[in-house]
């Protein structure tokens, strides 16, 4: 996959409008060889956007992660994202943000969608810990969705 700068200064949203910042990743997106912007194939009604699987609670839960490309609309959803990236990037895809930072975990049947820095990428092997100073553009993340099936 071909590496990408979002309005080539990388897509930390410092600066940029919501609007700005989702029309520099659909712009990237259809660069990538994408036309059209990002999609999904699927239909998804998400609760919630998150970082990373998270699982407070106990269950069963299957997690798909998508294809390079495929980001399905997140429009309206509430993220629970504090990494200033991330955030930028979610609320470019229309995310908002959730009136708490606790995220309450699902319930069956419902889905989740996170946006985690994919492995290699992160300043984790290094550093132990992703830094909340680590810039990071779609093409760093993976996307997966998170199933509560019992």
């Amino acid at each position: 996959m071909r590496q990408m700068a979002i309005c080539g200064k990388g897509i930390c949203g410092r600066g940029f409008s919501a609007a700005q910042v989702q029309a520099c990743i659909r712009e990237a997106i259809e660069g990538m060889g994408f036309p059209g912007g990002f999609f999904c194939p699927y239909e998804h009604k998400f609760v919630a956007v998150l970082s990373t699987t998270v699982l407070p609670l106990d269950g069963v839960y299957r997690v798909e992660t998508l294809p390079p490309g495929e980001v399905p609309d997140i429009t309206g959803v509430p993220h629970y994202i504090g990494h200033p990236d991330t955030k930028a990037i979610v609320e470019g895809l229309g995310a908002v943000p959730a009136p708490s930072k606790l995220f309450p975990g699902l319930t069956v049947g419902e889905q989740a969608i996170c946006f985690p820095i994919a492995q290699g990428k992160s300043t984790r092997a290094v550093e132990g810990f992703t830094t909340p100073h680590q810039n990071v553009d779609l093409s760093d993340l993976q996307v997966r969705v998170i199933t509560r099936l019992e």
